[in-house]
């Protein structure tokens, strides 16, 4: 495995840079302002937050789509 640096910014038409809000449940993590292609050759394996001494990992795979927002 290969750490990567994270995005700090957005570059080409796809957007990588997360996008974290509080909600009354917890937080909701997206990548990016828009819903990022999750195809077989370009997607993300998954989102990884560190909070209150705890790591949470949801894992991701092609064909996956972001829930839109329940607000």
């Amino acid at each position: 495995m290969e750490l990567l640096k994270e995005k700090v910014e957005n570059v080409g038409k796809e957007k990588h840079v997360p996008v974290v809000e509080r909600t009354e449940a917890g937080i909701k993590v997206k990548i990016g302002s828009v819903p990022h292609p999750m195809e077989e050759k370009h997607y993300i394996e998954w989102i990884e937050v560190i909070a209150n001494g705890k790591v949470l990992r949801k894992l991701l795979k092609p064909g996956d789509k972001q829930r839109p927002s329940s607000r």
